[in-house]
């Protein structure tokens, strides 16, 4: 008997795993590894954190 999952994905909630995500956790993390926050990293930053937020209200 085939294991059932427990958890099952809903389509409407955003993956961890979109590029988005990996995109915006590598930025930061490159931000708080050089301990030096470009203006240009964080407006791209700013842009995408009201982005995903908007999608999740959708």
């Amino acid at each position: 008997m085939p294991m059932q999952h427990l958890i099952e994905k809903n389509e409407c909630q955003p993956s961890i795993f979109d590029g988005r995500y990996l995109t915006l956790f590598a930025l930061s993390l490159l931000s708080l590894l050089t301990f030096r926050r470009s203006s240009s990293i964080e407006a791209w930053r700013t842009r995408h954190a009201i982005r995903t937020e908007e999608s999740w209200r959708i």
